[in-house]
């Protein structure tokens, strides 16, 4: 309220001699003529509260609030939001409008003070407001027609308000694909994919990944297993199969590991035979055109002197922009590899690194699955832990960084790792967040092979910030078997989790 000179007006009552009063507010104000105004502003002040949408309160806010601007008797509203400790700016949880954004469910609720001043003329007061805002909770997400042993949630992976979900099994194995969009802040089902020449035992869904307007689906068993992945474009809201892309041999199982980032995406066929070396492996380079059609850029294989049976290069990929990674998890028997390609700038792809362990051992399976972000490569090793003293099968992922060319590496191991955890089963990096699968990780109230997820960010170093698991029930969920993120979103595979039929699936969202 603006302070000038102090008016004694009587809004209800008598006025006094000697100046006392009954029923008199003192107002301050420019000058007696704004009186009307601060009549006006304090009826508007009793009366002013903010609306909840059922069964919100100020103790608990989870929905936008209704902030009225105007007054019933003629006044303005504007509002500011400043958290409650610290009195820092708080507009990018709760906005001047009332749209509220929940803190992450990483975060801690919000405490905040809302403040809304009441305008009238060239009068003004306030009223304070106290409310909480509750954290986001993860959401679990389930197939519209779920049944048993579908194993919903055998692979996944997030890309802004979308998210896709492959469950490989369902109609005897054909597969099918589910993509949910966030709305509103919930993520619903909005799509069911599948191949347009599917068949029984194309596994279709056993890989997915999305980037933008584009995802991509592998079918390993597609064509007597030569395998085959398919690239979906996003348009006025409908995702629609746009090619197909396949293997060149039976039993390649082209599809097995698939990603996708631009105008580039990668295919696994790690079962792939180069001459005399059975089992290989092979990965290939797709590119898509000015005229958005998707053709093989390369044929990516292992630089000499690599290169043996059994080496299984293609196991896992994963590409950012110009960077890709492949997965050799049986080179050198099963110890484990992975392999550096940069596109150039004739549009080659070149292997220009060889990652592997440090104090690796035959068996780790180091490269049985992979993610690139920037400098940034993760490696998982699920089976790590064949050492003197180590907990068999414990698991390990492995951070890489490339600093112009020079490459350090970090082993992370869960903080409650355990024989047969099989940490790093699943992984996926993005910016300064990754996340690791252990999806046989044990409960000791809940049971064996409940399995469970981890966040690690850089702090710096890499520190482990979160166990994420569902808690809610016993069984054998295998949490975990499945990961991804885009930076900001994390979702989780548990095919084997029981809904309402077993091993229906569900996957999990956290925000």
């Amino acid at each position: 309220m603006l302070l000038r000179k102090i008016y004694p007006v009587m809004v209800a009552g008598i006025l006094l001699a000697g100046g006392s009063c009954s029923g008199v507010k003192n107002f301050y104000f420019e000058n007696p003529d704004n009186a009307a105004d601060v009549e006006a502003i304090l009826k508007d002040k009793s009366t002013l509260e903010i609306g909840y949408t059922s069964p919100d309160s100020s103790a608990s806010v989870t929905q936008n609030l209704t902030l009225p601007t105007t007054g019933a008797n003629g006044t303005t509203i504007s509002w500011v939001a400043t958290y409650t400790s610290g009195g820092g700016d708080a507009s990018s949880v709760v906005a001047s409008n009332g749209t509220v954004n929940r803190p992450s469910y990483f975060a801690t609720d919000a405490a905040i003070t809302l403040t809304a001043t009441l305008s009238k003329g060239t009068s003004t007061d306030t009223k304070v407001f106290s409310i909480t805002v509750i954290k986001k909770v993860p959401q679990k997400i389930l197939a519209s027609d779920g049944a048993a042993s579908d194993e919903f949630g055998r692979s996944v992976s997030v890309s802004g308000n979308y998210a896709i979900v492959g469950v490989p099994y369902v109609d005897s194995y054909k597969g099918a694909t589910y993509v949910f969009e966030k709305v509103n802040g919930t993520w619903t089902e909005k799509q069911i994919l599948t191949a347009s020449d599917g068949a029984a035992n194309d596994n279709f869904g056993c890989t997915v990944a999305i980037s933008g307007d584009y995802a991509i689906i592998g079918a390993y068993g597609n064509d007597s297993y030569k395998g085959a992945a398919y690239i979906f474009e996003r348009g006025n809201g409908t995702w629609s199969q746009k090619t197909k892309l396949s293997g060149e041999a039976a039993d390649d199982y082209f599809g097995n590991s698939v990603s996708i980032s631009g105008d580039y995406a990668i295919v696994g066929a790690y079962k792939k035979d180069n001459s005399s070396k059975t089992e290989q492996g092979a990965a290939y380079i797709f590119e898509r055109d000015g005229s958005g059609n998707w053709n093989q850029k390369q044929k990516l294989l292992q630089g000499t002197p690599d290169g043996a049976t059994g080496d299984h290069f293609g196991k896992s990929v994963s590409i950012n922009d110009n960077f890709a990674v492949v997965g050799a998890e049986g080179y050198n028997s099963n110890q484990g590899a992975v392999y550096y390609f940069v596109r150039n700038e004739a549009g080659n792809w070149t292997q220009v690194e060889k990652l592997v362990a440090t104090g690796g051992e035959a068996e780790d399976y180091f490269g049985s699955s992979v993610s690139i972000s920037g400098n940034y490569v993760l490696v998982g090793a699920h089976l790590e832990g064949t050492g003197p003293g180590e907990p068999s099968a414990r698991g390990a992922a492995y951070i890489f960084e490339n600093n112009s060319g020079t490459w350090s590496q970090e082993k992370i191991l869960a903080s409650d790792g355990a024989a047969q955890d099989q940490f790093g089963y699943s992984v996926s990096i993005s910016g300064a967040s990754f996340i690791v699968g252990s999806h046989l990780d044990d409960d000791p109230t809940l049971g064996s092979n409940l399995g469970s997820a981890y966040i690690f960010r850089k702090d710096p170093p890499w520190m482990e910030k979160n166990k994420l698991s569902d808690l809610t029930s016993a069984g054998t969920h295998q949490y975990g078997t499945s990961v991804h993120t885009d930076g900001t979103v994390f979702i989780i595979g548990a095919p084997l989790r029981n809904e309402t039929y077993d091993s229906q699936g569900a996957a999990y969202i956290y925000e």
